[in-house]
């Protein structure tokens, strides 16, 4: 009797070509071997050099134009928008990809209610009130100061 075997494709990423040593001296620097950008942590730089860095996005939004890097990106973006066929349908049974929750101020549309109340207390009509000390750049939220100090100044 004959067994068959399946022969599976594993998609090779940009680091596993890489040779041993110089993946090594890339993850002790943290820096990106293509674009020279610093990370804080080798798996956010190994993301960033396989899905991000001079890439394509790869993965097309079945509801509309747009193209995510990463399927867990796609998935933010549909749930965003209420693009999913079971949310966005509305009682006449037709599509619609308005979000569920919109700001009445900006008009910028969240699919969640709690992102949308977190948008009218901390961005919408706020002063920008956090500000980066380097570079100048300002924002209504801490958390996003830190982010943008985490990436932009790693030093």
């Amino acid at each position: 009797m004959k067994r068959s075997t399946r022969c599976t494709v594993k998609l090779r990423l940009f680091c596993d070509g890489l040779p041993r040593d110089i993946w090594k001296q890339c993850k002790d620097e943290l820096r990106c071997l293509k674009c020279t950008k610093r990370y804080s942590d080798w798996r956010s730089l190994r993301k960033h050099m396989n899905f991000f860095c001079q890439m394509e996005p790869l993965y097309p939004c079945p509801y509309c134009s747009h193209r995510a890097r990463i399927p867990t990106l796609l998935k933010y973006h549909i749930v965003r928008f209420g693009l999913d066929a079971q949310q966005s349908e509305d009682s006449f049974g037709e599509q619609s990809d308005k979000p569920n929750f919109v700001c009445p101020k900006c008009n910028k549309g969240y699919a969640w209610k709690a992102s949308l109340q977190r948008h009218l207390s901390t961005v919408c009509g706020t002063s920008l009130m956090f500000y980066c000390n380097l570079c100048g750049y300002k924002t209504s939220r801490k958390d996003v100061l830190f982010r943008h100090i985490r990436h932009v100044h790693p030093n």
